[in-house]
């Protein structure tokens, strides 16, 4: 070949390779970077420890004390709130209760169960006691124990008892016999379940 022609073609092929590598890193500067998939963020949590009067905690009556069972749940009233959030127990022996989101807890009313139309007004917990329970053996009806709490620390509550539970025992001779209701009342027909407004403090209810 030509030495001339070779030279020639040798620096247009040069040009071409050199236009064309140019272009590649053109088009990668101006390709968009994606969002990394490896995120590490984690939704945030509000953490709440709950507590019985007694220091026991509440839910089961085990004979001697009260404990939260696993899928106990509280109402928490933020302050100036309305309706409540949700607290759910975690897993484990421990007092600790979880929330979605980023919950205040300065100056809060509890509830304990939770009640989902559970509402407060002016300190005053509006919630419902339940009329039918159903007996459960070694302990109190699911749900039956209403407690309520005022905590200004934001960390904890105490919660103190709202009603009184009855222990009902019988004995009996026959092998098929059973008990299907039973019906309590008060001497004054005063009200004793049903719709409630409970007005908790620091030091009681």
């Amino acid at each position: 070949m030509n030495p001339r022609l070779q030279e020639l073609l040798s620096v247009m092929m040069n040009k071409y390779l050199y236009i064309f590598m140019a272009a590649v890193a053109v088009l990668c500067g101006c390709t968009k970077e994606k969002p990394s998939s490896n995120s590490s963020s984690e939704p945030e949590v509000t953490m709440l420890q709950a507590y019985q009067e007694s220091n026991d905690t509440k839910a089961t009556y085990d004979g001697s004390n009260i404990n939260w069972d696993a899928d106990d749940a509280l109402s928490v009233f933020p302050a100036g709130e309305y309706n409540s959030v949700r607290f759910d127990k975690e897993s484990g022996d421990n007092n600790y209760f979880a929330a979605s989101g980023n919950v205040d807890l300065n100056g809060i009313y509890a509830l304990y169960p939770y009640y989902s139309s559970a509402t407060i007004s002016d300190g005053a917990i509006r919630t419902v006691i339940k009329s039918n329970q159903t007996a459960t053996p070694g302990t109190f009806a699911p749900d039956a124990n209403v407690a309520v709490a005022y905590s200004v620390d934001g960390k904890t509550v105490h919660f103190k008892n709202a009603v009184s539970y009855v222990k009902v025992s019988y004995k009996t001779t026959l092998s098929n016999a059973s008990i299907k209701r039973i019906t309590f009342t008060t001497l004054d027909n005063s009200k004793i379940s049903g719709r409630f407004i409970l007005t908790p403090t620091v030091s009681g209810v």
